[in-house]
């Protein structure tokens, strides 16, 4: 009996009893459901994918739990789910993200990388670029009060080193310069990206045009009756669940594969460009 209650309390503190529970919570706030647990995963779209992956991460409960870019192909509901999560979390997170709301509502220490440096701020983001902010302007003043004494070091020395009574002086400061280590402006390279999008010719004010358009693969339609219309400086967000369709209805915009039913307009001079998921296609130029 002792043998028993022993292995019962070891069984208990595994979570032998929720164990089930867990798994039915976490992969219901991944948007998986119990229709969905026969699927094979080759079946499922890249976004149900990475957030399979994720739940299985979520329920092994590391002491360490490492995301790198966790909100990647993930709707506004799972997100949603997932701060509440991850909030929560007995174990230490380190994330990599440039989500900086999902950041506010996770971190408490930020960790900067930038000017082969690496910065440590108490704190989730926005506490840490009212501290960069402090840091920059403490830094500015610094730099610009070495900036002058370096300055008056070197016109110093450049004065008085060929002078034989003050050479013994000048040489003493010219070590001290050497020795020195002086900061680096706060104002310095931090390497970003840049590019722009330009076009050969204006487009007419109607760009495109779907009517009762419908998406999918192998003639089964994951979204049917999609109408919109867009015109010439649009800005344009499409929302909903993983798995949906959303990336496939892009691809059949930029005819990477054909509508199942429904019309396509193209209007006059209509150049595309198109950036997938996966970053595996970049398409920078076409034209109807």
């Amino acid at each position: 009996m002792k043998e028993y209650d022993a292995l019962q309390i070891e069984f208990k503190d595994s979570g032998g009893y929720q164990y089930e529970s867990d798994m039915r919570s976490v992969l219901h706030g991944m948007r998986f459901y119990p229709d969905d647990y026969e699927k094979k995963v080759n079946l499922l779209s890249g976004g149900q994918k990475t957030r399979l992956a994720l739940a299985k991460m979520l329920l092994s409960k590391p002491d360490l739990l490492i995301l790198d870019e966790p909100t990647n192909h993930l709707d506004i509901e799972t997100l949603g789910w997932l701060e509440k999560y991850l909030v929560s979390y007995e174990g230490a997170i380190l994330i990599v993200s440039h989500d900086r709301y999902f950041l506010d509502q996770i971190v408490t220490i930020t960790y900067e990388v930038s000017r082969r440096k690496v910065t440590k701020y108490v704190g989730n983001y926005s506490a840490y670029l009212d501290e960069k902010a402090k840091n920059y302007e403490r830094d500015k003043k610094l730099y610009e009060r070495e900036s002058s004494e370096k300055a008056k070091l070197e016109e110093f020395i450049q004065r008085n080193i060929a002078r034989a009574s003050t050479s013994k002086m000048a040489k003493s400061r010219r070590k001290l310069l050497e020795r020195t280590e002086w900061m680096d402006s706060p104002d310095g390279d931090e390497r970003s990206a840049s590019f722009s999008f330009s076009i050969e010719r204006p487009s007419g004010n109607d760009v495109l045009k779907l009517e009762n358009i419908a998406v999918g693969y192998n003639d089964k339609p994951v979204s049917e009756n999609i109408n919109m219309h867009a015109y010439k400086g649009d800005r344009i967000a499409i929302l909903g669940p993983n798995g949906i369709g959303k990336s496939t209805l892009l691809k059949t915009i930029v005819k990477m594969q054909e509508p199942l039913d429904g019309t396509i307009r193209y209007g006059t001079n209509v150049q595309f460009g198109y950036y997938d998921q996966n970053q595996a296609t970049i398409i920078g130029t076409g034209q109807f």
